[in-house]
């Protein structure tokens, strides 16, 4: 699948999966590793089979909100960054998703779609 589908990285899907066993557990281990990653992913433009660092950060930001995750340092970060990407989602960021003149999300030009229905 490489040949077609080859992935940008894993550190994504490292976050992803430490976002969903923290909240499944609440075991140090993972808290440890959104505490000490050296890459959140900054404000993304888009969540994807390939880029799931919005989905790490929207569940991050989720557990600060239920008060499973202090809202400082590192991890306090992915909740800025989650509010950042739904900022321009919903055109008041500073880097507005492109939108169709019927209101759809237009994240990339490629098959729309699979990204507006992943949402």
């Amino acid at each position: 699948a490489a040949q077609f589908y080859s992935s940008s990285g894993f550190q994504d899907e490292l976050l992803w999966a430490a976002a969903w066993l923290q909240r499944a557990t609440g075991e140090k281990p993972y808290i440890d590793m959104l505490q000490n990653t050296q890459d959140r992913g900054g404000v993304r433009s888009m969540f994807s089979w390939d880029d799931k660092y919005v989905g790490a950060q929207i569940l991050v930001a989720k557990l600060i909100l239920e008060g499973k995750l202090p809202n400082s340092g590192n991890v306090g970060g992915f909740k800025q960054e989650a509010e950042e990407f739904l900022c321009n989602c919903i055109q008041k960021g500073n880097n507005n998703v492109v939108k169709t003149n019927g209101g759809l999300l237009w994240f990339n030009q490629w098959n729309n779609l699979q990204y507006t229905t992943s949402a």
